[in-house]
Formats: C-alpha cells, sequence, structure tokens
C-alpha cells in the first residue's frame, strides 16, 4: 500500500545476559559478565519500496541461511572478564551485509528538522 509510510519487520530477537560473582585479580570481590544480544532478518519498506535489509548471506546453494535455521544477523557482544591478572571489557559487533535504499526526498524532511533558523535581519527600519 503506498499510503503506508514505514513498514518493518523482525524475524526475531534474542538477549542473554550470564553474571556471577567472583574474585579479581586483586581479590576484591567483583561481578564476571556478560550480555549478548543478536538480530534475526530484518527488513523496513518505505512507501512500498525496499528501505533497509540486513538477512544473512546466501549460502553456496544460493538458498538464504537465514530465518527459519535462526541464523542471527547482526551480534552484539559486551563481555566482562575476571581474569588472572586483569579485569578484561570486550566488546565485540558483528553483522552480515546491510542493505539501505532511500528513496529520493528522504534526508529533506529531516535536514529541514534540524536546520538553524536564518538570523534576525540587523538593519533597523528608517
Amino acid at each position: 500500500d503506498d499510503r503506508q509510510i514505514l513498514a518493518a519487520s523482525l524475524t526475531g530477537a534474542r538477549v542473554g545476559v550470564d553474571v556471577a560473582m567472583k574474585a579479581d585479580y586483586r581479590g576484591k570481590d567483583s561481578v564476571e559478565w556478560r550480555i549478548e544480544s543478536q538480530l534475526l532478518p530484518l527488513r523496513a519498506k518505505q512507501s512500498g519500496k525496499d528501505l533497509i535489509s540486513l538477512s544473512a548471506v546466501k549460502g553456496e546453494s544460493g538458498q538464504q541461511t537465514d530465518g527459519a535455521a535462526g541464523q542471527f544477523v547482526a551480534k552484539l557482544v559486551i563481555d566482562n572478564r575476571l581474569e588472572e591478572n586483569r579485569n578484561l571489557l570486550k566488546l565485540a559487533f558483528e553483522t552480515q551485509p546491510l542493505e539501505l535504499n532511500w528513496l529520493p526526498g528522504f534526508y529533506e524532511p529531516i535536514l529541514e528538522f534540524v536546520r538553524r533558523p536564518d538570523p534576525p535581519s540587523s538593519s533597523a527600519p528608517g
């Protein structure tokens, strides 16, 4: 439907959190934790035309490897590890190829919204 401005579908998302109380490398009570989030295929359409497509790469057979197989297309991991000689914070972000298709005129309303107004004229009448 062309009257529909924006439509989006997300096949699924997963978030996992692991927390464990431990002593750090200095012997002090601390917490080791890990947060992992995953997105399954995402598609957004603007006025009926593809705007964003984030899908798993096609395998050797030419078939999409996402969806039913549960293949993630984007993954964010934040991991706070307590190691023998240090505390380590690890951040990792992985994604499959992302396609963006901006329609003509997409940016203008955004730019108009954030554009600074013209300063008032400094010339006084008369």
